[in-house]
């Protein structure tokens, strides 16, 4: 981001097995475009380091322009301790909260998920013009 660029950022709420992670992503609203994620998690789970390694590199390929590379690469992957909270929620021994929704098959998923929730967002207001 320029000094000059007008920035904003929508955070989308996701539950993961960790805990509910907001998902922080940024736009750049003279060009349209995202900018970055940054992730917010509500304690260090199992794998806290794998996932900020996820969104360092998830932000060096937005930046690089290869968002729908990183947004394909980060999906469909699952996590076991997401797999069974999701099992939880099916069988009502979990809440589904309005706020946060089902969880998600995985951290890197959900990110995925919000940056394609985002830009499918971007490409409305585009195509308005």
């Amino acid at each position: 981001m320029t000094s000059n660029s007008i920035s904003h950022g929508r955070t989308i709420r996701k539950l993961v097995a960790c805990g509910k992670m907001k998902v922080i992503v940024n736009v750049d609203k003279e060009k349209n475009v995202i900018e970055d994620v940054v992730l917010k998690l509500p304690k260090a789970g199992i794998c806290h380091c794998n996932i900020s390694a996820t969104v360092e590199l998830t932000n060096d390929m937005i930046s690089l322009g290869h968002l729908k590379r990183a947004i394909k690469g980060l999906r469909g992957h699952t996590c076991t301790a997401c797999t069974s909270l999701r099992y939880k929620q099916k069988h009502k021994e979990v809440e589904v909260t309005e706020k946060y929704g089902e969880s998600q098959k995985s951290c890197p998923d959900a990110i995925a998920r919000a940056l394609l929730e985002v830009q499918e967002e971007l490409d409305k207001k585009e195509t308005k013009k």
